[in-house]
């Protein structure tokens, strides 16, 4: 609040003349209803939902939620037309972020907490191009692992030309399949898939004997 002023001037001083000033109130401003820092009045409890609009290009509105360290949750941004979430920590500094995870352009994040306490999601727009309505939730994530990632796995493959499928369900899995091999006979173990497939042969106990990332071909 308090005194402005409007400095009236033509381009390069070059200009002189008559001029008309005019002022009005513009029904159009939109207010923010979230601000875009750790002062933000947003929260969201775990399983909870949430809806906030992006006034305007650029816009960010951001929510304090608080997690446990060890678990795994997943938050969802449903809109604007085309979702982008990141993860804050306490401070306000960036996690991680997704865009497209969600489908159908929104943005989805599965995260372990590392620490206790208070995090923030920041939802906005791809390139703060878009505008509009949006519906974030969080929730905890439960992980179901088709093998172990030890000796312990059910997991098994014979030595027959035997195939299995599997699925790294989350970032870091590893699924171990047990497997018969006769000393003095070559074999060979190929996986495809994931998106970069990476495959380790190991003992009896456990131990690494080798490993391949790229002989297969196409990743």
């Amino acid at each position: 609040d308090g005194i402005y002023y409007l400095d009236v001037g033509a381009e390069n001083d070059s200009g002189y003349g008559i001029y008309e000033l005019s002022l009005s109130i513009s029904g159009n401003v939109a207010l923010d209803d979230y601000s875009a820092d750790i002062n933000t009045t947003g929260s969201l409890d775990v399983g909870g939902t949430v809806t906030g609009n992006l006034e305007v290009a650029g816009d960010s509105d951001w929510f304090a939620i608080t997690l446990e360290a060890g678990t795994t949750y997943q938050f969802d941004q449903a809109g604007p037309s085309d979702a982008y979430l990141y993860l804050r920590d306490s401070s306000g500094n960036e996690i991680t972020y997704d865009d497209q995870s969600g489908g159908n352009n929104d943005a989805q994040i599965i995260y372990t907490a590392t620490t206790s306490g208070t995090y923030y999601l920041d939802a906005r727009a791809w390139a703060d191009l878009y505008t509009g309505t949006y519906t974030l939730t969080a929730s905890a994530f439960e992980i179901t692992d088709d093998y172990a990632g030890d000796i312990s796995t059910t997991g098994s493959l014979t030595a027959d030309g035997g195939t299995v499928t599997g699925e790294l369900e989350i970032n870091g899995d590893s699924d171990w399949f047990a497997i018969t091999l006769e000393a003095g006979n070559t074999y060979q173990f190929d996986q495809a898939g994931p998106s970069d497939a990476y495959l380790y042969l190991r003992d009896s106990s456990g131990n690494e004997i080798t490993y391949d990332d790229q002989s297969g071909g196409n990743n």
